[in-house]
């Protein structure tokens, strides 16, 4: 998996969930302002182009073990969020979304995590529940 370094990583420039297994779920516009997974994984393909992320917060996760670290990347417009273990820095999964703004903000209820990204024309609210399937839901509002 990766490491979530706060001086900036590589990453596959993939828009989806990756897992700490080698396969992501592809993120997919199901329409205009909601967004969703893809029913199967995937593994990404050798020679895919990547991107430096840019870590910008961190905060606990509920478990107190975990952080949730969030930010954006070297191109406009990308974000990402990772839950990554506090000790070795590698990541148990990481969402990231080349169109979905910067992430600023996140916090985790019941094993659910809920965040925003935010940034011009677009604003998103996330929730992401792992499991067996994952599951991620995101709402895009349109900034004025």
């Amino acid at each position: 998996m990766y490491k979530v370094l706060a001086s900036g990583f590589t990453f596959p420039a993939v828009s989806g969930l990756h897992c700490d297994d080698g396969y992501y779920y592809p993120l997919l516009e199901e329409n205009d302002s909601i967004l969703a997974l893809g029913e199967s994984p995937m593994r990404v393909e050798a020679g895919t182009v990547t991107a430096t992320l840019l870590p910008s917060f961190e905060v606990s996760a509920e478990n107190g073990e975990d952080l949730l670290v969030g930010g954006s990347g070297s191109w406009e417009g990308e974000g990402f969020l990772a839950l990554v273990d506090r000790e070795s820095r590698e990541a148990r999964w990481v969402l990231y979304d080349e169109e979905g703004e910067e992430f600023v903000e996140a916090i985790q209820r019941s094993g659910v995590v809920y965040a925003v990204s935010d940034g011009y024309p677009s604003r998103f609210e996330w929730e992401v529940r792992c499991g067996k399937r994952p599951i991620v839901k995101c709402i895009r509002a349109h900034v004025t």
